[in-house]
């Protein structure tokens, strides 16, 4: 019974009860006739408002949150466009164009314009007839609560309940739970076409993971900034690139949609009313206005003007409409019509792969110049994203970021022992040997070899050729700096000019390598210095090296960032390099990323401070300190300039060889020293 009712409804809703007087005789639904009447309405009413403020649309998005508790702008938008792009711009499209023909795109565009009015309209309303949300703080509203003033108007008299507005959210779940099964359709026949997964299982997974997401507060709003962006913006860029690739079909495919959208051979054959209906058909389903969703998500966020929100939301309906959805199209009107032919909803828009294989060869055999290598590299980029992304679980996490107005997405791989034990299964044995892989333990739980033999084997080098200090006077902690300065820069000059010969100092950051070096210089004007840039290409990094190679008798300096290009790699023997001083202990800076590092390795191995900061920041001391010794006849100096050498975790993380460590407690101290390992 209750599907009987709920077809009943559909039909009423979406059925053919009437026909316009429209060619091929085409039987138009109720609730096409409302919302594009409502669109021609409300389009012609704000004077064609998605054309004539379209840059006050842009504006508005731009605008930062007005007060706590509510949503920005941008989240407002972020949020819309979720309820709108999805199978509509997909599935939706494909069957638009397989239905109506290419045409059908036309009156799409046309949709998304009447469309973006009814949006600015509702929104603003939903801004601006919002109320308090005593459950969650903040704003909430809609349709449902306009309606609600509507009707208390008619009446001349506060209600508590209304009708039209219990309708409306009545109709709104109804509606809801249709949509939801053609998403859930639509990406279980996604899943099983690529991966062979079983429809039962993606949709307990989607069940679960929309559970998780709706049942937390706030999650939806955290969920989708970070899915929505990264999913829009991946889909359009790939399939921009497919259409640059092929833009040369790209006039006969307008051509296509144009004639088709008014064609007399369509007008004749009766098909202009299909072409025409599916096309805004599409349209409606597609930017989503009129159907409720997003102007709920309007009510929610702060803005001091309902008006802007209108904005927001209207913006929202052409980025759907007219970008995401014209994207699919022109792919699949691009795709050649033997590939195609048979093919509908999501097998029809996953057959557009065959697109990829043409475009990659197409980039990679084309003349170069400046354009075609830069989309040459996003291409690269995006394919070797997606391809991590599909092996993305719970040993990954999705950073975002925002330097300015730059967005920076990146998937973080917090534990690679899996992926690096499935790799190491597929051989009979595997042999790894550095002079740098210590702790052994670290390494074998991170290459996934719990049970691999480590050996450590002496040095193969005299000793005594090393002369081994830390100032355990210095500390260059973050507080300490400023005072750390003019000692760490009589320290290099002391180490510099105890014999002639190169020398290289390794320091944590850039900022504080150009707070020691301008020191230095101002103090120690006569002796040479090299300091690495932030951005050095290959050939300025050459061009530094090879200053190393000279031999003049002056000694020269060089500042570098400690595991940066400079501290691993390098091999200068004799008197290239004769010395090196490691100011710090090399630990990353606190940040994002190192402290989910840090939260997943103390969940999961108790021992997050090591696996994030202590083992990697040691692995760099000792990559710059093996710049020294490259040769059984060579002979140098390693200084460590930071007392947190001399704690017991980080002795216990120093080789054998390093056993003859000895400190000094000054300047003076040091050159007495290196006096007598020169002799």
């Amino acid at each position: 019974m209750i599907v009987d009712l709920i077809e009943a409804l559909y039909r009423l809703l979406w059925g053919d009860l009437f026909t316009l007087p429209v060619a091929g005789g085409i039987g138009i639904s109720f609730m096409v006739v409302l919302l594009f009447a409502a669109g021609i309405g409300f389009t012609l009413r704000t004077r064609l408002l998605p054309v004539r403020l379209f840059r006050d649309m842009i504006g508005a998005v731009c605008e930062k949150k007005q007060a706590a508790g509510g949503l920005s702008s941008f989240q407002t938008l972020v949020i819309s466009t979720a309820t709108r792009v999805g199978m509509g711009n997909l599935v939706g499209v494909v069957a638009a164009v397989s239905a109506g023909g290419a045409g059908a795109v036309f009156w799409m565009w046309v949709t998304a314009l009447l469309g973006a009015s009814t949006s600015f309209v509702e929104s603003t309303l939903a801004q601006k007839y919002r109320v308090p949300d005593p459950l969650y703080g903040g704003w909430r509203g809609g349709p449902a609560y306009y309606l609600h003033v509507l009707a208390e108007r008619k009446r001349g008299k506060k209600l508590r309940h209304s009708i039209i507005a219990v309708l409306f959210a009545i109709s709104g779940l109804i509606c809801w739970c249709g949509i939801s099964q053609v998403i859930s359709n639509s990406v279980s026949s996604a899943f099983a076409n690529a991966f062979s997964i079983p429809p039962i299982v993606t949709t307990v997974v989607l069940v679960v993971l929309s559970a998780v997401i709706v049942l937390r507060k706030d999650a939806t709003v955290k969920s989708l900034d970070v899915i929505v962006p990264i999913m829009a913006v991946c889909y359009f860029v790939m399939t921009v690139i497919i259409i640059a690739v092929n833009f040369r079909q790209l006039p006969a495919v307008l051509g296509r949609i144009f004639s088709e959208a008014f064609g007399l051979r369509q007008v004749a054959a009766g098909g202009f009313g299909a072409v025409l209906m599916n096309g805004v058909k599409r349209g409606l389903f597609s930017n989503e206005a009129g159907s409720g969703s997003a102007p709920c998500a309007a009510a929610a966020a702060s803005c001091d003007d309902p008006v802007k929100m209108g904005f927001v939301q209207a913006l929202g309906v052409l980025i759907d409409t007219v970008v995401i959805c014209s994207c699919t199209a022109f792919m699949m009107l691009l795709a050649p019509a033997n590939v195609t032919t048979g093919l509908t909803g999501m097998d029809l828009l996953q057959a557009m792969r065959i697109l990829i294989p043409p475009t990659s060869i197409s980039l990679e055999h084309r003349d170069p110049d400046e354009t075609h290598e830069a989309l040459l590299q996003l291409y690269f980029d995006i394919r070797a994203w997606l391809r991590v992304a599909d092996t993305f679980d719970d040993h990954f996490v999705l950073q975002i970021s925002a330097h300015g107005s730059e967005v920076r997405a990146a998937m973080l791989c917090l534990d690679p022992s899996d992926f690096l034990a499935a790799d190491f299964a597929k051989g009979r044995a595997a042999v790894l040997f550095s002079a740098t892989l210590a702790p052994a333990g670290y390494y074998r739980d991170l290459c996934g070899l719990p049970d691999a033999r480590a050996v450590a084997l002496r040095s193969p080098f005299d000793t005594e050729h090393l002369g081994l200090w830390c100032a355990r006077h210095v500390s260059t902690r973050y507080k300490d700096r400023a005072d750390s300065i003019a000692k760490v820069a009589d320290l290099l000059a002391v180490m510099s000019g105890a014999r002639a010969g190169h020398y290289l100092a390794f320091f944590p950051s850039y900022s504080y390598l150009q707070q020691v070096w301008e020191d230095f210089t101002a103090r120690y004007p006569d002796q040479p210095t090299l300091c690495q840039e932030s951005a050095m290409d290959e050939g300025k990094r050459a061009e530094f090296l090879a200053q190393f190679q000279k031999s003049d008798g002056r000694p020269l300096l060089g500042f570098a960032v400690l595991g940066g290009v400079f501290g691993e790699g390098v091999d200068l023997t004799g008197e290239s390099l004769i010395g090196a001083a490691i100011v710090s202990p090399g630990l990353p800076q606190v940040g994002p990323r190192q402290e989910q590092l840090r939260d997943y390795f103390e969940q999961t191995r108790g021992s997050g401070f090591d696996y994030a900061y202590r083992f990697p920041g040691m692995n760099k001391v000792l990559q710059a300190a093996g710049r020294v010794i490259r040769t059984p006849e060579d002979r140098g100096v390693v200084l460590l300039i930071d007392d947190r050498f001399l704690a017991p975790d980080t002795r216990r993380l120093m080789p054998p060889h390093w056993e003859q460590l000895k400190t000094v407690d000054s300047a003076q101290a040091l050159t007495a020293e290196l006096a007598a390992f020169w002799k």
